[in-house]
């Protein structure tokens, strides 16, 4: 067989059960996982379970009951906090529902003239389409919710 233009002599040799050594050590010696990774990935489990999920909840909870509050008195914007935003599961996550009527704007304009400025945002997209944008906490941090509310206010002025 041809591959990018090389000859590949894999396929006789395993066919013949002569592949001995390199570049030849077997099939899926190219995925070898190595000490670093499990060590990493031992790491990121202990961390993950020494959280303070509770905590964790009732931080993103917060953030996104700031956002709603922040985005209250912007004209044609409604914001909804419910359990998951998309594939985000159990995570509270706000729906940021834009009447394109009132607003004078549609969700797509919003979220172009958001990732534009500065600093630029980045929110979920997903669900543009029916004039909503997502915001999940888990990507957001105390200080980022002000900068957001500021930009939605500077994009849509009540």
């Amino acid at each position: 067989s041809v591959i990018h233009g090389v000859r590949s002599f894999v396929p006789r040799m395993i066919a013949s059960g002569e592949i001995t050594g390199a570049p030849h050590h077997g099939i899926g010696r190219q995925m070898k996982v190595g000490k670093e990774e499990i060590v990493g990935l031992l790491v990121s489990l202990q961390r993950y379970l020494q959280r303070d999920h509770a905590a964790d909840h009732a931080a993103w909870e917060c953030r996104m009951h700031a956002l709603r509050d922040g985005l209250a008195s912007t004209p044609g914007v409604t914001v909804d906090i419910v359990g998951a935003f998309s594939k985000a599961g159990a995570v509270p996550c706000a729906v940021i529902r834009i009447d394109e009527d009132a607003a004078g704007i549609t969700a797509y304009e919003v979220l172009e003239d958001l990732q534009e400025g500065e600093p630029r945002i980045f929110l979920n997209e997903e669900r543009a389409w029916q004039g909503i944008i997502g915001a999940n906490p888990m990507c957001l941090r105390d200080g980022d919710i002000p900068s957001i509310v500021s930009r939605f206010r500077e994009i849509i002025p009540g």
